[in-house]
């Protein structure tokens, strides 16, 4: 009888704790799915917004070489040189998670049925041309084209989803975008990327909690409660290192830019601006511009281009030590920031710059021009210090381009 009493017991135990574990089993996969979702949003919105910004960047850079080039060219004639590499560009670049950019010109911010026309689309080009409707609703009722003129309007920049079906996806999916108005055009600059994909991050999470939450309910039934709180302990911990290993991999596509490994103009200055908050001292900022880098690509095409891009990377960073930060501001214009080196030794090492720069080998002769300042004291601003590099390399420039200037 007592044999059969404590039978009762055990198996009461074994059931009550079974059924507890399970319950917060489910409780904990359901906490890791939902911040599964937020981080994988976050981390896309980051992506869209610094690409675009970046993009954006390119695009004033372009405009502004275009003008140093022809100075007597109209708005519409650079507009029309901007068209024709964007769609290029566009058409052919890929992005991280299948995103990609596209392009609509506004021809009546009050909205309608002929409120813009659609100028870029990699996903729809034939589509491209065709007049655009605030009135068009998606598969949800939503409007798309209003969200996004009236976002634009408003803020210049945000963020705004709806549902939309191209080529990589037969149904109509959730698609996160990220809008930007660059007035000089009146071009909305966009990038979307599908949200459909997030179920299989999750997905992916409740397999491995899978496996070691069934692993703890066999040790709980054996070890009873105290088990349980290790394993659940441990469950936790696993789930953490997990999901912090595949955010630093993310983390760090965000950091880099992918066509030359240099670091991202959004991480630089980050890093700038840690050094004001540290007050270093003896800190020297190069802003550093490839001369004549549209002709490289008008004569030998933008994969040469890409190249050039590639080697001054290279060659900057075989002159430099593994700790110095290089990163791209836009376009062919790169920032390295060089700590505990005197004004002296920063000319010279700008000099070794220039000079491995010649060193590439391609049809037509690369070179680039190189403003210098140290940080000072007064710099309250990441701005104060990009802004007089960038007057140091307007003196290279203007004063007859391969050279170096120091403010």
């Amino acid at each position: 009888m007592n044999r059969f009493r404590y039978f009762i017991k055990a198996l009461i135990t074994v059931i009550v704790t079974f059924s507890l574990t399970a319950a917060l089993y489910f409780f904990v996969t359901k906490e890791y799915a939902r911040e599964t979702k937020e981080n994988v949003v976050t981390l896309k919105k980051n992506t869209l917004k610094y690409t675009v910004n970046n993009f954006v960047t390119a695009i004033r850079i372009r405009d502004r070489d275009i003008r140093k080039v022809h100075p007597n060219y109209t708005k519409k004639q650079i507009q029309k040189i901007q068209k024709k590499a964007l769609r290029d560009y566009i058409h052919h670049a890929k992005f991280n998670f299948g995103s990609y950019i596209w392009i609509n010109e506004i021809h009546n911010f009050n909205g309608g049925n002929r409120y813009a026309k659609r100028l870029i689309h990699p996903e729809l080009p034939k589509t491209e041309g065709q007049w655009l409707s605030t009135n068009t609703k998606d598969v949800k009722g939503q409007k798309p084209y209003q969200m996004e003129l009236s976002g634009v309007k408003k803020h210049t920049s945000f963020f705004y989803s709806y549902y939309f079906k191209d080529n990589h996806h037969p149904q109509a999916t959730p698609k996160l975008t990220y809008a930007y108005l660059y007035k000089d055009y009146n071009w909305i600059i966009c990038m979307g990327v599908s949200l459909n994909d997030i179920h299989t991050y999750v997905e992916r999470i409740r397999k491995t909690s899978d496996k070691y939450a069934f692993t703890g309910i066999a040790f709980i039934e054996l070890l009873i409660t105290l088990f349980f709180a290790f394993s659940y302990h441990f469950d936790r911990k696993k789930q953490r290192q997990y999901f912090a290993k595949k955010e630093e991999r993310l983390q760090t596509q965000i950091d880099y830019d992918y066509l030359t490994k240099a670091y991202t103009r959004n991480y630089g200055e980050k890093y700038l601006s840690s050094l004001l908050s540290r007050h270093i001292s003896q800190c020297a900022v190069f802003m550093i511009d490839i001369d004549d880098f549209k002709l490289v690509n008008d004569h030998l095409g933008h994969k040469a281009g890409d190249e050039v891009l590639i080697q001054v990377v290279e060659k900057i960073k075989s002159v430099i030590r593994f700790s110095d930060v290089l990163f791209r501001y836009g376009g062919d214009e790169f920032v390295c920031i060089i700590e505990h080196v005197d004004a002296d030794h920063a000319k010279d090492i700008a000099l070794k710059m220039k000079e491995s720069v010649h060193t590439i080998a391609i049809e037509q002769e690369v070179t680039v021009s190189i403003g210098l300042t140290m940080i000072k004291e007064t710099d309250l601003h990441t701005k104060d210090i990009i802004n007089r590099a960038d007057q140091a390399l307007y003196q290279s420039k203007s004063q007859g381009k391969d050279r170096i200037s120091v403010l």
